[in-house]
């Protein structure tokens, strides 16, 4: 019993060495940058060679891009940014497959940074031969733990003014807390983002949208020589009060932007929910 006992704690003792060991991490090549090839130049040695460019416009019928300019607001009243929950861009209708974020203000803020994550292949660790129970290697190459979330935090970049940032949209980010510099002053951030469509896919483009402001139709209406615009005042009204569906009022126009943010807001929480339940297991042998 005693042998036993003693058989035990030689093992604790040396299990406990053996945990204290850092994992191997993977062998990294060291970057030596070659000449370049002068042949893939023009005589400035600067300008690529049109058969070696990469010209989206000539390889595909157009190129779509979807514009927002953002603006998050500081004041000594709210001196401080949450920041935001991890998402990617738009929805699979719209079919974002890049981003790129052009900063081009700031003022009086602390500096702020863009974090990306992405999953990972939940089976990879069992493709790996271990000492049995021994698992700390997994989240020093893997950035994971045995029986967690399959997801790998991939760092932040600062978004400093002037800078711009493109990734693809297979990444999810968000933008981390910041705060006003000075509290006593108002600080801003703003951010011009490109979000570029998939090129082998056409979305409906806003120049087949017609316009959709019922003002600016109604404008239009009673500057043309039609029978509308040569009726009364009270009887355009009534007639303008019976159009319901198209073109929509100001009213109409925010309770959509509303229904929008939250079908965004679910489906955020949704891929999150899927993002979660994805799961790194090890195997036992």
């Amino acid at each position: 019993m005693r042998d036993r006992d003693d058989y035990y704690e030689r093992w604790r003792d040396w299990e406990a060495d053996f945990l204290q060991n850092e994992a191997t991490q993977p062998e990294i090549n060291i970057m030596s940058f070659q000449p370049l090839n002068s042949d893939l130049f023009e005589e400035d040695g600067i300008t690529l060679k049109s058969e070696y460019r990469v010209d989206l416009k000539r390889e595909y019928n157009r190129i779509q891009v979807i514009a927002k300019l953002a603006e998050i607001q500081l004041t000594p009243e709210k001196p401080k940014y949450e920041g935001r929950t991890w998402h990617v861009e738009g929805q699979l209708n719209e079919h974002i497959c890049a981003s790129a974020l052009f900063y081009y203000s700031s003022d009086n803020i602390t500096p702020s940074r863009l974090a990306f994550r992405q999953l990972v292949d939940p089976d990879s660790p069992q493709k790996i031969q271990y000492q049995e129970e021994y698992r700390r290697w997994l989240e020093d190459v893997f950035g994971c733990q045995d029986r967690g979330p399959a997801i790998q935090d991939i760092g932040s970049v600062l978004t400093k003014e002037g800078r711009l940032i493109t990734f693809p949209n297979m990444l999810q980010h968000k933008v981390q807390p910041f705060e006003l510099a000075d509290p006593t002053k108002p600080g801003h951030q703003k951010i011009l983002a490109l979000f570029l469509v998939d090129p082998c896919v056409n979305i409906i483009p806003t120049a087949n949208v017609p316009c959709q402001r019922k003002d600016w139709w109604r404008r239009a209406i009673k500057e043309e020589e039609t029978l509308l615009g040569k009726l009364p005042l009270e009887l355009k009204d009534d007639v303008y009060g019976m159009v319901e569906d198209f073109p929509i009022s100001m009213k109409k126009a925010t309770e959509l932007r509303l229904e929008l943010m939250d079908e965004r807001k679910k489906f955020v929480i949704k891929r999150n929910k899927l993002f979660n339940d994805l799961w790194v297991r090890c195997s036992l042998s």
